[in-house]
């Protein structure tokens, strides 16, 4: 069940996506987007594009339909950055979406404590975590 979430998540996310702007996984069920020639404001649209897309998707489990959310972290690459530093503020930033309810967009600001990197450039990161909806929830996902 877990890998057909991510195979629809990746499918939605992919189909949105510009021709240069790549995703990857990111580990278990993380996903980094780049988005290079968009503006911060630009990335937190299509997050938010993608998040309101992946409430679509639903996941076939035994006899009960699993339905998912995403989180995403927005984060522009500061000046003296690097791709490291970039991730590292997307994942403050999901950190905040997950902590502040789930299922949202958050854009990394200065105000995110702890980091306190200006924003400058013109690359861009959106990390998500993929989640079945709570109360459908099953120990294998």
């Amino acid at each position: 069940v877990g890998d057909e979430i991510l195979c629809g998540v990746a499918s939605c996310i992919m189909e949105r996506m510009g021709g240069d702007d790549v995703l990857a996984r990111f580990g278990g069920e993380e996903f980094v987007a780049l988005l290079p020639g968009s503006g911060i404001d630009q990335a937190k649209a299509l997050a938010e594009c993608w998040r309101q897309t992946c409430l679509e998707v639903k996941v076939q489990a035994g006899e009960a339909w699993v339905g998912v959310t995403i989180s995403a972290g927005v984060a522009q690459l500061p000046a003296t950055g690097s791709g490291e530093s970039i991730v590292a503020l997307a994942d403050e930033a999901l950190y905040c979406a997950k902590a502040e309810g789930r299922n949202r967009v958050i854009e990394w600001s200065p105000r995110s404590e702890p980091l306190n990197l200006s924003l400058a450039s013109r690359v861009f990161a959106e990390k998500a975590t993929v989640a079945p909806d709570a109360g459908l929830r099953s120990g294998k996902d």
